[in-house]
């Protein structure tokens, strides 16, 4: 099926979700908010869907059966596009959501849950805009070295290891580069774990457990500025504005 097949099918999925949708029938909801929540939904679950193929399916398998400079190229080039989507994703869920469950007369749960969606939406954009053209930077400059040694056209981190050990500016940028990639990786997983939050709130809201993750992600997310801001101070950030950037958009929506 080509790409116009599949946008015909979506377009159609999409009609039917409109046609037979409740609020259609005679619900008290108007056509506009009709409208956002089948967009809140449509980009929530896209959002969801690609964090979750990406993180924990897509990105492993690719890793364990690709020549290790192929795949550092093919994630250079998809994850640019993979944070673009979601961080498009993540502005249409928070303003069709915002827009439903206005913040002066929403619930405390649904408070919580656009909390939750800006907080997915701020560790998106700190990924899209700082740590990603920082590790792809890097790895093209790592990519260099191993060239240089003859490695990197095998799957897998073992050669990489073995010729680190007798080479110290290799074993320097692994280093580096690691530390990049790490943050990275912990800023996409906090962006996952909010969206899946924002959908369980309702469940437990009122409950202990509840009120306890709260404060632990609070302090995650402030330790997380304070190991991006170290982070990138020992890096030496070419952006001026990357280390104030950073702090002010993670503290402002968390």
């Amino acid at each position: 099926m080509g790409w116009l097949g599949r946008f015909t099918t979506a377009v159609a999925f999409l009609a039917i979700g409109v046609i037979f949708s409740p609020e259609t029938f005679g619900s008290k909801s108007t056509a506009l908010s009709t409208y956002l929540k089948l967009a809140h939904l449509l980009s929530f679950s896209t959002a969801f869907g690609a964090a979750l193929w990406v993180t924990f399916i897509g990105g492993i398998i690719m890793f364990k059966n690709l020549p290790r400079h192929q795949f550092g190229n093919l994630q250079s080039k998809m994850f640019p596009a993979y944070f673009s989507m979601v961080g498009v994703c993540g502005a249409i869920s928070v303003a069709s959501f915002g827009y439903l469950h206005p913040w002066k007369t929403s619930s405390t749960a649904e408070k919580y849950q656009l909390g939750f969606l800006l907080s997915h939406f701020a560790f998106n954009l700190t990924n899209l805009f700082v740590f990603t053209p920082m590790t792809i930077e890097m790895m093209k400059q790592r990519h260099k070295v191993e060239r240089e040694n003859n490695i990197g056209e095998e799957v897998g981190w073992s050669k990489n290891v073995e010729v680190a050990k007798t080479n110290p500016k290799l074993a320097a940028m692994n280093k580096k580069f690691g530390m990049i990639h790490g943050l990275s990786s912990l800023a996409n997983i906090m962006s996952f774990g909010s969206l899946a939050i924002h959908s369980w709130i309702p469940v437990f809201s009122s409950s202990a457990s509840y009120l306890f993750y709260c404060q632990v992600k609070q302090s995650l997310a402030m330790q997380f500025v304070k190991c991006t801001i170290n982070a990138l101070q020992r890096l030496g950030s070419p952006r001026k504005n990357d280390l104030q950037w950073t702090h002010n958009v993670i503290i402002l929506f968390t």
